[in-house]
């Protein structure tokens, strides 16, 4: 998982809990780190409706990072199942619609996973891709650069 400080992540989730999130924040906890893909996917399902359960401006900043987050969680389980190209669509999806708090965190996974998967600039990359870096440690791929 990219670089994230359990403090940070802790703090943050507890915002979304006071925002009425208990569920997501939940859910997102044990998703962390590609630990529990279904609890990532239910976590993204749960931020993606609220982003489009209001009309966009009326969308909490909250509610935008936890969407980044389920994105990082969501793409971490697809990239340990070696399924590098889903990866890097739900973290495309994060960058588009997720809020500020983990862009860094979004973008650089995306530029990590493109690099070993050779999906650069639209060069196509094969699903059965061998041999990833864990998605936890690619952050230490982007800082050796």
């Amino acid at each position: 998982m990219p670089s994230i400080a359990r403090s940070q992540m802790i703090e943050f989730l507890n915002q979304v809990h006071n925002e009425g999130g208990v569920m997501f924040a939940g859910l997102a906890e044990k998703a962390w780190g590609g630990a529990d893909e279904r609890a990532a996917e239910a976590a993204y399902e749960l931020a993606w409706e609220e982003l489009h359960g209001a009309p966009w401006q009326s969308v909490s900043l909250v509610w935008r990072d936890a969407f980044s987050l389920s994105c990082l969680s969501l793409a971490s389980c697809h990239h340990n199942a070696n399924r590098p190209i889903e990866a890097l669509k739900i973290l495309d999806l994060g960058v588009i619609m997720g809020g500020p708090q983990f862009r860094t965190e979004l973008e650089n996974a995306l530029h990590s996973i493109s690099s070993v998967t050779g999906k650069v600039n639209g060069l196509g990359a094969s699903n059965a891709i061998v041999g990833l870096p864990n998605f936890r440690d690619l952050h230490l791929i982007t800082k050796q650069r």
